[in-house]
């Protein structure tokens, strides 16, 4: 889907883990694409290598504009404002 004040097609991923790190969620323009408690989703951030943009065997075909890392979840209105921040900033 179009973003409003967007000539383009441009896309706003987020995910979100829970705080008891037993649940991953991945949203697309705000909506919730899906949700899933599987291992590799769930797993602490520590110690691990983390590859923005490339996964274990493909690449992602395109321009990332901006990636913003929070050191924990965002609330549901929190996410709304990084959208909105996002939106108008491209």
């Amino acid at each position: 889907n179009t973003l409003l004040n967007a000539g383009f097609n441009y896309r706003i991923l987020s995910a979100r883990r829970n705080r008891t790190n037993t649940t991953t969620s991945l949203f697309a323009n705000a909506q919730l694409l899906g949700s899933d408690n599987n291992p590799l989703l769930v797993a602490p951030f520590t110690n691990s290598s983390f590859l923005i943009g490339r996964g274990p065997t493909n690449s992602w075909i395109g321009n990332i504009a901006e990636v913003i890392v929070y050191n924990r979840a965002l609330s549901d209105s929190e996410m709304t404002l990084v959208n909105k921040y996002l939106r108008f900033r491209y």
